[in-house]
């Protein structure tokens, strides 16, 4: 099964990485800053299952933070 997990660097995102790793799921597929939206949509289009816990640390509901939540 493969798992996306976006925002797998941030404190939740690794967090749940280790957990899902030491229930056995080996299919992660950790997204952060530095992947590219062709990346992500390859990713995307491969997922099984999707945990999106990507953000913007320290914003409030502005511009920046309402493009996180657009791909």
């Amino acid at each position: 099964m493969n798992i996306v997990v976006t925002g797998a660097n941030g404190f939740i995102g690794k967090n749940l990485c280790t957990m899902l790793a030491e229930q056995g799921y080996t299919d992660l597929i950790k997204v952060d800053i530095e992947t590219s939206r062709d990346e992500l949509a390859g990713y995307l289009q491969s997922a099984d299952f999707v945990y999106h816990l990507a953000g913007i640390n320290g914003q409030k509901m502005t511009l920046s933070f309402k493009k996180v939540m657009r791909i």
